[in-house]
């Protein structure tokens, strides 16, 4: 196996003395197609079919970079599901983020193979798994247009080695919202440069189910209100959004309206803030990169070390529990929980396409069902405008 890894890298000489043994040429397969040829045309067939967001969009150039990376750009039709379980054993064999690391940058597939490489540098399984369905869509894709005959990442598995982030618990939240960000005798943002900003991520994300991502792109101006006085989130196709179904509006829970929510907006407004959350750049990459950093790596890790200490429990762990509350606790109905968090409403069948959901009126009353038994944040209050930048 390693022997014909280097010779796809170029390598023609072995240190083992083993029979070469060359496929025989199928005069039958389609000639001139390579794996890339149709790559874009398939993307943009998914931007337009399934409206797939640029971090979607950069998975798929990864799965297929990693595929040309390993066989080379070969006729598509020459991918077989022989190969396919060889790309799968290699990309666990190879190094993550390779083209950033000084020690594997520029180094042929070849070279990389001959590396002993640490584990803790190996691609995750999860991610091997990911890619690999990615492939998977494409080659369908070109199946489902007759330019291959077969689909040979169909059956190709990997088990994915990350699961689900935990929930917090009611012990957990009291210990993040007594912390020293929301600790109104502490010294946390006179000697760091913590913002007003920082201080509602937590609560809004608890309050609302949203991603990070999602959050960071909000403007003032997607700050809505109806008739009856109900706040919302407009979530529009000018955000980076990652499904079509991210496309909705999120009533604000009640907790962060009497938190002073509404006056938060108001000044930021007045200060003339084009974000919302500011001090977080949205940069090329996904847009909650940095905002996750500075909570999971810095904050948890510095000032609620007990929390950190658990690996499961992170920024995302506000969706989750959000969402278990709003189905398991406040027994909301499953497709109204979706329709708040932005995910695709399974198991309605076919009427999930003439289920619009509920009004912003309506689903504020939903939402207002959710509420965390034993967490009191009543002395948060207006704790955002100790902060002199928003």
């Amino acid at each position: 196996l390693n022997y014909h890894r280097r010779l796809l890298n170029g390598i023609t000489s072995s240190p083992h003395s083993q029979p070469v043994v060359i496929p025989k040429n199928n005069t039958e397969k389609p000639k001139g197609l390579t794996i890339r040829e149709r790559f874009e045309d398939f993307l943009s067939d998914r931007k337009k079919s399934q409206g797939i967001g640029e971090n979607a969009i950069k998975n798929y150039r990864d799965a297929v970079d990693a595929l040309v990376f390993i066989v080379g750009d070969i006729q598509a039709a020459d991918v077989n599901y022989d190969l396919a379980t060889t790309v799968r054993d290699t990309l666990l064999e190879l190094p993550t983020h390779r083209n950033k690391r000084k020690i594997y940058r520029g180094k042929t597939l070849g070279e990389l193979m001959d590396m002993e490489i640490p584990e803790e540098h190996l691609i995750s399984g999860s991610t091997v798994k990911q890619r690999l369905e990615n492939l998977r869509t494409y080659f369908k894709w070109m199946f489902s247009r007759e330019l291959i005959d077969r689909n040979p990442f169909e059956g190709v598995t990997c088990k994915g080695d990350k699961e689900s982030w935990d929930l917090f618990t009611r012990e957990d939240l009291n210990t993040i919202f007594n912390s020293d960000l929301y600790d109104p005798d502490s010294t946390y943002a006179q000697r760091t440069s913590t913002t007003a900003s920082h201080w509602w991520i937590p609560l809004i994300l608890l309050y609302t189910g949203m991603r990070p991502g999602e959050l960071l792109q909000l403007r003032p101006c997607d700050v809505i209100e109806t008739d009856q006085g109900v706040m919302a989130f407009s979530l529009t196709d000018e955000l980076k959004l990652k499904t079509k179904n991210a496309m909705r509006d999120i009533p604000l829970h009640p907790q962060l309206i009497d938190l002073g929510f509404r006056e938060y907006v108001s000044e930021v407004k007045r200060r003339g803030h084009d974000r919302l959350i500011s001090g977080f750049s949205l940069g090329s990459a996904r847009p909650a990169n940095q905002v996750t950093r500075w909570f999971n790596s810095n904050y948890l890790r510095n000032y609620v070390s007990g929390i950190y200490e658990q690996p499961k429990k992170r920024l995302y762990s506000f969706r989750h529990t959000f969402h278990t509350q709003g189905i398991s606790v406040a027994n909301i109905a499953p497709e109204r929980v979706q329709q708040m968090t932005g995910h695709a409403q399974k198991g309605l069948g076919a009427t999930r396409f003439y289920n619009k959901g509920l009004t912003v009126d309506a689903l504020y009353g939903e939402l207002s069902k959710i509420e965390f038994d034993g967490l009191d944040l009543g002395q948060l209050k207006d704790g955002w405008k100790r902060f002199s930048r928003l």
